[in-house]
C-alpha cells in the first residue's frame, strides 16, 4: 500500500541531474564540435602559412586567397554562433567574440572578392586586421572563466604573437611577405592549439557529467 507523499519534506534531486545543472550554462555557450573545427581549420591554415614560403610560394595565389576567405568566412559564422549562445545565457565576453567574428569576416570577404590584389596595400591592410584579431582571441581566451593553466599560457602566447607581428609592421612596412605568413602561421597554429584543448575539456566536462 503506497503512503501519501509528504509535503513538508523536499524532494531530493538526483546526483545526475545536478550534474547537468552545472554544466548547463556552459553547454548553451560551447558546442564541441564547432569548437574542435576552428581548432582544425586554424591548425590547417597556420601550417599552409607556415609550408607556403618554402613550397608553394607565389603559387600559392588566388586558389589558396579563395580557400582561407571562405574558412575565415564559416569561422566567423561559428564565432557568431557561440556569440549568441552566451548572450542567451547571459555570459560575459560575448562581444569581445562578436568582435573577433567580425574582424574574420572582412577578412575573409577580402580574400575572396579581392584574390589577385598584390602589393603592400592589401598585405598591410590584411595584417593589421589579423593583429587585431589575435590580440582579441588572447584577451578572449585568458578572460574566460573555462580556460586556465596551459589555456591561459597559450593565450599570452596568442596576444605576444598579435603584439610581435605589430611591431614588425610599425618598424617594418615593408616586411617581405616570407616572414608575416611565418608569423601568422604560428599565430593560427597557437589559436588552434588553443580551441583544440578547449573543446576536448568540454567533451571531458560532458562525459563526466553524463550528458551526451
Amino acid at each position: 500500500m503506497s503512503t501519501p507523499h509528504d509535503a513538508s519534506q523536499p524532494s531530493e534531486t538526483p546526483p545526475e541531474f545536478v550534474a547537468q545543472d552545472q554544466v548547463r550554462s556552459f553547454v548553451r555557450k560551447l558546442s564541441f564540435g564547432t569548437i574542435l573545427f576552428r581548432g582544425i581549420f586554424a591548425l590547417i591554415i597556420g601550417v599552409l602559412m607556415v609550408l607556403a614560403p618554402a613550397i608553394l610560394a607565389p603559387a600559392l595565389g588566388t586558389l589558396a586567397a579563395v580557400f582561407i576567405g571562405v574558412g575565415l568566412v564559416v569561422y566567423s559564422v561559428a564565432e557568431f554562433v557561440d556569440a549568441h549562445r552566451e548572450r542567451k545565457a547571459d555570459e560575459p565576453g560575448w562581444g569581445w567574440i562578436v568582435a573577433t567574428g567580425i574582424i574574420s569576416l572582412l577578412l575573409g570577404l577580402l580574400f575572396i572578392v579581392f584574390p589577385l590584389i598584390s602589393g603592400s596595400v592589401l598585405l598591410l591592410v590584411a595584417s593589421w586586421i589579423i593583429v587585431a584579431a589575435v590580440l582579441l582571441r588572447g584577451i578572449f581566451v585568458i578572460a574566460s572563466r573555462y580556460t586556465g593553466g596551459w589555456s591561459t599560457l597559450l593565450g599570452v602566447l596568442v596576444m605576444i604573437a598579435g603584439l610581435v607581428l605589430g611591431v614588425l609592421l610599425l618598424v617594418q612596412p615593408g616586411a617581405t611577405i616570407i616572414s608575416l605568413v611565418w608569423v601568422l602561421g604560428l599565430s593560427a597554429i597557437i589559436s588552434g592549439i588553443i580551441s583544440l584543448v578547449l573543446a576536448f575539456r568540454v567533451r571531458k566536462i560532458l562525459k563526466d557529467a553524463g550528458v551526451k
